[in-house]
């Protein structure tokens, strides 16, 4: 009988990391898109005025004589001093125009920037986190069983980086089940363990196996039933 690790904790990482940086990106990239349609109406409003200034053309002498007519003008104006008025009317308005339009182009350039940053960071962020789990699973992948259990004995695997321990069934008196949970604010785990202990009732640290999560399709009545069938006279301790 021989239990793999299971890759269950790095599958759910990987699908949580995904989601975050969807959402993440997606998040940030909405933001210019709502701020026109924002349901403060001042930030609406500012976010209106620039898109209207940016379609702004700028203005003919024509243009400038339709708005300013010739009464804002001396009574006894020349066409030339008039065209020249004109003139300096539409100099003044392109020149503000032009500076209120780069004004806006520079901002919503840095703006881009600043989102392009914030979704490049998040997506080599979420590229480690992804990779350092897909090369967890493999080296899961390539490692023996955490748990085996043949004729007389029991190897174990307490974790990737350690070596396997071999332990005789024979020099088992008894074996604890303990079932632990930790509770945070937003989660809650449960970890099953077994706990050997030898004939002179000493525990054995390096023979501590995990069977929930860490160990794939591993069942508690399964592993019970074939120590039993296999050591008999080891004594069993259940929680309580």
């Amino acid at each position: 009988m021989q239990y793999k690790r299971s890759y269950a904790g790095e599958i759910v990482g990987i699908i949580l990391i995904t989601i975050f940086a969807i959402f993440a990106v997606w998040s940030n990239s909405s933001s210019t898109f709502s701020a026109s349609n924002s349901k403060d109406p001042e930030v609406s409003f500012d976010a209106k005025m620039d898109e209207y200034k940016l379609e702004e053309r700028p203005i003919t002498i024509r243009d400038a004589e339709l708005m300013f007519g010739s009464e804002d003008g001396p009574k006894d104006e020349t066409p030339e001093k008039k065209e020249a008025r004109l003139q300096s009317v539409v100099d003044t308005y392109n020149n503000q125009l032009k500076k209120e339009q780069d004004r806006i182009k520079r901002e919503k350039e840095e703006e881009k920037k600043r989102d392009d940053d914030f979704a490049t960071t998040v997506l080599i962020g979420s590229a480690v986190g992804v990779s350092a789990l897909l090369i967890s699973i493999f080296i899961k992948s390539k490692q023996p069983p955490a748990m085996t259990i043949s004729e007389g004995k029991l190897d174990i695997k307490s974790s990737i980086f350690q070596d396997m321990n071999e332990l005789d069934l024979d020099n088992v008196k008894k074996i604890e089940y303990k079932i632990k949970t930790y509770s945070s604010d937003d989660m809650q785990k449960t970890n099953r363990m077994l706990y050997f202990y030898g004939k002179d009732e000493n525990y054995l640290p390096p023979l501590v196996g995990k069977i929930a999560a860490e160990l794939s399709g591993a069942d508690f009545n399964d592993i019970y039933k074939e120590i039993s069938r296999q050591a008999p006279h080891i004594e069993w301790i259940f929680p309580e």
